[in-house]
């Protein structure tokens, strides 16, 4: 299974970076390729994606299960992601800081792409990966200041 592994840090307090995250509208909008998130239960969401790469597009609908633990103030939320071309599983940690205002979050997540867009949809994560700390610290920065009171 190929593995998506990066560590970046951001400049968001881990409340506010908690508080985003829990917030269905900040993921559909920060996350790439991420067009709408629905909450099915507590514990989990559907997630549609939409792949583009040059004229081609395809929407996928991933079942997405994730729980929360906390210890020593790191909040990890283990992932699992079902889709028909698609399936994911692993840990997306939010970290404190030693620096004021900043939290690291580390992905460590292994997935499998399955069917006839298989290259594809490989090429596509490696993009998604490379635009994520851009779009979500942006994305971030916008949530931050709209909810601040």
């Amino acid at each position: 299974m190929p593995k998506i592994e990066f560590k970046m840090q951001i400049a968001s307090t881990l409340e506010q970076t908690l508080s985003a995250v829990n917030d269905i509208g900040f993921l559909s909008s920060a996350i790439p390729g991420v067009i709408s998130v629905t909450q099915k239960g507590d514990n989990s969401a559907e997630w549609v994606m939409e792949v583009k790469k040059g004229f081609m597009r395809r929407r996928t609908a991933l079942d997405v299960e994730f729980s929360l633990t906390t210890k020593n103030n790191v909040h990890e939320f283990d992932l699992k992601a079902s889709g028909k071309e698609i399936l994911l599983k692993g840990t997306i940690s939010l970290i404190p800081t030693i620096e004021p205002g900043k939290t690291d979050i580390k992905v460590d997540l292994d997935y499998e792409a399955f069917g006839p867009l298989k290259h594809i949809i490989n090429n596509v994560v490696g993009e998604m990966i490379t635009e994520f700390p851009d779009k979500f610290n942006s994305k971030l920065k916008q949530f931050t200041a709209s909810h601040q009171t």
